[in-house]
């Protein structure tokens, strides 16, 4: 009931914003289940290319911060 009383003193726009991504958090969340993924499933242990992928991943951190 009261979520329902909070959502009519919403403009449309905020409603919008509220319900979707970001490209920021877009990013993030596709970054974050592709490199759990890899972690999980696919990965050998002690790998020098699953190394050096997530070195490469994490590269991106500052991109995705600038982006938000």
């Amino acid at each position: 009931m009261h979520a329902n009383l909070q959502d009519q003193h919403l403009h449309p726009r905020d409603r919008l914003l509220r319900d979707t991504f970001t490209p920021a958090e877009r990013l993030s969340y596709w970054t974050l289940l592709l490199t759990a993924t890899v972690a999980f499933f696919i990965a050998e242990p002690r790998s020098h290319w699953t190394l050096g992928f997530f070195m490469i991943v994490g590269r991106f951190c500052p991109v995705i911060l600038k982006t938000h």
